[in-house]
């Protein structure tokens, strides 16, 4: 099943958000809700799937702190995003990170950044790695990250966009 091992699904469906605490609703019953926080955060009827979550400006959803939030030897961090308009290099569009502020504590992420590749960090910005498939704005994308801590070094991190191997780094 998707929702063994599953720790957070946020599907940011709901109606509408009024920045009340846990009010985007985590699916996997992990209770793990988000909260909007900044400007710009809303649902719209025009999802890849249905309603969607719309962020520009400063919007992000925040999420507390769990130790389930702490992964260890696996990790899948997975989001379709229809980007607008992409930074081209100038400030990563963040998608998933877990992290306390900025780049404190930064455990793992997920942004497009340079050239509007998917850039990767999974244990701090030490091992950051990149895809090798560029982002275009307007199209709606499905940017997957899969890493597996029991795979060979090689092969323990992998990212996929719209379902298809992208790269593999250790």
């Amino acid at each position: 099943s998707l929702r063994t091992g599953c720790v957070v699904a946020l599907h940011m469906d709901e109606a509408s958000w009024s920045g009340a605490q846990g009010e985007v609703k985590d699916d996997c019953g992990n209770d793990n809700p988000g909260t909007v926080v900044g400007l710009g955060g809303m649902t719209v009827a025009s999802g890849a799937h249905g309603r969607a979550g719309s962020f520009s400006g400063s919007a992000c959803i925040e999420i507390p702190n769990a130790d389930a939030l702490h992964a260890t030897t696996g990790l899948t961090l997975s989001a379709w995003i229809l980007p607008t308009k992409l930074n081209h290099g100038q400030d990563a569009n963040g998608v998933i990170s877990k992290r306390t502020s900025g780049m404190v504590e930064n455990e793992y992420s997920m942004a497009v950044w340079m050239n509007d590749n998917v850039y990767v960090d999974l244990d701090g910005e030490v091992d950051r790695f990149a895809s090798a498939t560029v982002i275009a704005e307007g199209v709606w994308a499905q940017l997957t990250v899969v890493y597996d801590g029991t795979r060979p070094m090689a092969q323990r991190a992998r990212v996929y966009i719209n379902g298809a191997l992208d790269v593999t780094r250790p």
